[in-house]
């Protein structure tokens, strides 16, 4: 009796050791900067709301896309990156926005309507708000352009704007 007890109290430690590294290697980074959504065609939302990405928001409506499509963001922080205007600073992480889908999806990237973007910059690297703007990557011309404008929320720090495609996404205090 105290060999099985004995058995069942190592059973239970290695379990524990197991679950706890298995946390540590899978646990997402800087809290939670990463997430992901399969969106079909009646659309939906990629939201994160927790991490330096808190306040990401990606709205997809309904018949953007005839086949579900794979949205996957990752972020890192960046110092700098060739490509952008010459004047102004880096006001946010860059933000690695990748779909993928069918053969067909991924023969253009291009979504059918526009998706609404939600973007967060961080309120610690700006001077003056009103001068923040996102700016996206072009692969084809190797550097980054203006994005378009809706919206900016101060509160949140974010800024929406439309998008088809995705790619890298910065924000700059021009």
């Amino acid at each position: 009796k105290r060999n099985t007890m004995l058995i069942v109290a190592v059973v239970a430690v290695v379990a524990i050791l197991l679950i706890a590294s298995m946390a540590v290697l899978y646990w997402p980074k800087d809290g939670g900067d990463d997430g992901s959504e399969t969106i079909g065609s009646q659309g939906g939302v990629l939201s994160i709301t927790s991490g330096e990405l808190d306040g990401l928001r990606i709205e997809v409506p309904s018949g953007a896309s005839e086949d579900p499509v794979d949205i996957d963001v990752t972020s890192e922080e960046v110092d700098d990156l060739p490509g952008l205007p010459e004047v102004g600073s880096i006001a946010s992480r860059l933000i690695t926005i990748s779909t993928d889908g069918s053969d067909t999806w991924n023969a253009f990237k291009m979504f059918d309507r526009p998706l609404t973007v939600t973007l967060p910059y961080d309120e610690d690297l700006v001077d003056n708000e009103e001068a923040v703007r996102f700016y996206v990557y072009d692969p084809v011309n190797d550097h980054f352009e203006p994005t378009g404008f809706l919206d900016q929320n101060k509160v949140d720090n974010t800024i929406t704007f439309e998008a088809a495609t995705f790619s890298k996404f910065v924000a700059v205090e021009v």
